[in-house]
């Protein structure tokens, strides 16, 4: 169950193989395993992306306004915290994982945090690692989004499963 009794959305579901029917029976074609936790992520189940702003009130409560957000309607969560360590955010992200496991938790530039987490995939801005480049080293179904801010930075997006558009404002 979700935050005040309603039913949590459920974004993971059984990996091909667990499926009755074998890899490939009634799999779609647009969900991914996701590295390390036997749980396939549906893309089309991603409708809002939340994305965290600052740890004000403490790990738990930026973890605990995650979990509002998904209330409200985020389908994903990103764990953006530039200022804080590999070691912090690895911390932070188990916590929001704990709390709403069955939402995917991406992190904001960081391939080596969402892999030591555990999350879902990584989000990269213009001055990382492309996500093409991202791809060759990452564990099958490793969800990679991008960000794009204008018309020269779509190419260098190839390889994201999904994009961001924007900025709304500088960051």
């Amino acid at each position: 169950m979700g935050l005040g009794g309603r039913a949590a959305p459920r974004h993971f579901t059984r990996s091909r193989s667990d499926q009755p029917g074998g890899a490939h029976a009634g799999a779609p074609l647009t969900s991914v395993s996701v590295a390390g936790v036997g749980r396939t992520f549906d893309s089309s189940s991603v409708r809002l992306i939340a994305i965290t702003d600052s740890l004000r009130d403490g790990p738990r409560g930026l973890a605990l306004r995650a979990a509002a957000a998904v209330f409200g309607g985020a389908t994903m969560i990103q764990l953006r915290l530039k200022e804080e360590s590999a070691r912090t955010l690895v911390e932070i992200a188990r916590t929001i994982q704990a709390m709403i496991p069955d939402v995917p938790l991406i992190v904001n530039d960081r391939a080596d945090v969402a892999l030591a987490a555990g999350a879902a995939g990584v989000h990269v801005g213009v001055d990382d690692l492309a996500p093409a480049l991202l791809r060759r080293v990452m564990p099958p179904g490793f969800v990679i989004g991008a960000s794009v801010g204008n018309d020269d930075e779509v190419a260098r997006s190839a390889g994201a499963d999904y994009v961001g558009i924007g900025p709304v404002y500088m960051t």
